[in-house]
């Protein structure tokens, strides 16, 4: 992979278009956001720190269109990945296969905390 500074407002990715690629924050911030086509509004899902993933996964790794924006909030550094590389990784590589579960695991917690405080 490569690494890249995201200016602050810079998408990584944008809901609606090809994601193809997932990253590690090594520095700075990013947010997740849903657009609600009948409100008409942008919701705030979720956010990814430094030392956490950030992506649309798995949707990056076949190149679906991205279900969410992920925009940065600072000026961000980001270890990136192409989606398709990664995938090719998983299914060669037994050990990087092995641990796709903890990147599951990461993203299904960021998610599910946030459900909660919802609730």
């Amino acid at each position: 992979g490569t690494v890249k500074t995201f200016q602050r407002g810079e998408a990584l990715e944008s809901e609606g278009h090809q994601s193809h690629r997932l990253g590690f924050i090594v520095q700075g911030c990013f947010k997740y956001i849903v657009h609600n086509d009948v409100e008409q509004k942008d919701y705030i899902t979720g956010f990814a720190f430094t030392d956490e993933f950030v992506g649309d996964f798995p949707n990056c790794m076949d190149y679906q269109c991205s279900c969410v924006s992920i925009v940065a909030q600072t000026t961000s550094k980001v270890f990136l990945i192409d989606g398709k590389e990664l995938k090719g990784l998983f299914e060669t590589d037994k050990h990087i296969m092995d641990n796709t579960s903890d990147i599951y695991k990461h993203l299904f917690l960021q998610i599910y905390f946030q459900l909660i405080a919802y609730l």
